[in-house]
C-alpha cells in the first residue's frame, strides 16, 4: 500500500502521554496524526483531511461529542469514534443516536479500539474502491432534479396517518398525494 491509499487517522487528547500510546501502537497499520487541543483541530482540518477522526470525551476546551459534532458537519466524509469514561456514557449515547460518531469505546478501550479502527479502516477503503469505479458526477441542474423528485403516493383513510405522512414528506422534500381508496388511486 502507497501512502495515496494509507487510511489516515487524527488522535485528539488532551493527555499527550495518551497521543503518544495510541500513535506508537497504531503508526504500522495507519497514517497517524495527533493533535492535543481540540479547539486547534478545525484549524488543522481546513488544511488536512483524515479518513478516521478518534477523540477523547474529557477535554478542557471543549467535549469530544462537542468537537466531533463540529466535525461532522464540516468533514461528513470522515469517520468519528469518541472515546469515554463510564461516567460520559451518557454523553456518548447521545453522540451517536444524533448521528455524530461511527462508535463510542468505554475506557479501558485497548483491543476494542484496534477492532473498531480495523472496521472503520476497511469502511473507508471501500468507499475509496467505489468511488473510483463510479465518479461523482456533476450536478444536475435545478430542472431536472425538479423533475426527479420523488414523489409518494399513500392509500390511507386515516387522519392521523396522513398528517404525519404529510410532515415527514414535507420535511425530507418529497411530494405527497394521498388518497382514501384504492379507487382514488
Amino acid at each position: 500500500m502507497n501512502d495515496n491509499d494509507a487510511v489516515r487517522i487524527l488522535f485528539v487528547d488532551d493527555e499527550e502521554r495518551i497521543l503518544r500510546s495510541l500513535a506508537l501502537q497504531f503508526r504500522r497499520q495507519y497514517q497517524v496524526a495527533t493533535e492535543t487541543n481540540p479547539a486547534k483541530v478545525m484549524e488543522r482540518l481546513a488544511g488536512d483531511t483524515f479518513d478516521i477522526i478518534v477523540s477523547d470525551q474529557r477535554m478542557p476546551q471543549m467535549t469530544g461529542s462537542q468537537l466531533l459534532s463540529q466535525i461532522q458537519h464540516a468533514h461528513p466524509d470522515s469517520l468519528r469514534i469518541l472515546l469515554t469514561g463510564y461516567s460520559d456514557l451518557d454523553a456518548a449515547v447521545d453522540a451517536l443516536n444524533s448521528g455524530g460518531i461511527f462508535r463510542y469505546l468505554t475506557k479501558p478501550w485497548d483491543q476494542d479500539l484496534a477492532n473498531t479502527l480495523a472496521q472503520a479502516a476497511e469502511i473507508v477503503r471501500h468507499r475509496r474502491r467505489y468511488l473510483k469505479r463510479n465518479p461523482v458526477a456533476a450536478p444536475e441542474p435545478a430542472s431536472l432534479v425538479e423533475e426527479k423528485r420523488i414523489r409518494l403516493l399513500l392509500i390511507d383513510d386515516d387522519s392521523e396517518t396522513l398528517q404525519l405522512s404529510r410532515d415527514i414528506c414535507a420535511r425530507l422534500g418529497v411530494g405527497l398525494q394521498a388518497v382514501s381508496s384504492l379507487d382514488g388511486a
